[in-house]
Order: structure tokens, then sequence, then C-alpha cells
């Protein structure tokens, strides 16, 4: 499947337990520029996007190779589908604290809450 969102920033909020992905939430942001570059951009629209490409999720974990914990990767999708990833975090980051739907922001907590139970 080609997954191409270009001039879009994709933000995936993952938790995270020895290399194995528990739970990962996805936003999409479209800005007024092709380049994002802050604060001379202006949000145009952002969604939740329900399907994660298998293809991103396995590059992914092969990042967090042992890694425990959340983290957050920041990444665009050039026209060939390929990932360009600006910066993984590892913490939570302003899209799971202020743009996912409370709904789905909780569920990542429950999970992480039942894995350290």
């Amino acid at each position: 499947m080609l997954f191409v969102i270009l001039g879009r920033r994709l933000s995936v909020s993952l938790l995270v337990s020895k290399g194995q992905i528990l739970h990962a939430i996805l936003m999409s942001y479209e800005y007024d520029e092709e380049a994002y570059v802050w604060p001379k951009v202006k949000e145009v629209r952002k969604e939740l996007i329900s399907d994660i490409p298998t293809e991103h999720v396995e590059v992914m974990r092969r990042f967090l190779a042992g890694y425990s914990g959340i983290c957050n990767f920041n990444y665009k999708v050039r026209a060939d589908g390929t990932m360009a990833i600006f910066e993984i975090n590892t913490r939570i980051g302003a899209d799971l604290a202020c743009d996912v739907p409370r709904q789905r922001a909780a569920s990542l907590f429950r999970r992480l809450d039942e894995k350290c139970s």
C-alpha cells in the first residue's frame, strides 16, 4: 500500500515495552506552506488517522529495539512512499497532550497503567 501525504507532517505517539509497540496513535497536520518552518506556518487542518501503515510501524519498531516507555515520531512521507523522519522524542509529545481526542489518549494511558500495575 502506498501511503503518500505530501505537505503534511505526521506525528505518532507510541507506548513501547522492550521494543514491542503496544499502542500507537497517528495525527496528521496540514499547513499553509509546503516547507514547515515554525513559527512561519499556519496550521490549516489536523486529523486523527485510524490506520498506521504497517511499513511505517516496522521502521519505527527497528529504532525502538530494547526501548520501553512513551515516545513520539515526527515525519513526512516522500512521493515514493518512504518516511522522512525529523525527530524521535522519548517523551509525551504535544499531539498526545493537546490534539489527540481525549478518549484515544486515555486508551494509551490505560494501557500504560495496565502495563505498570
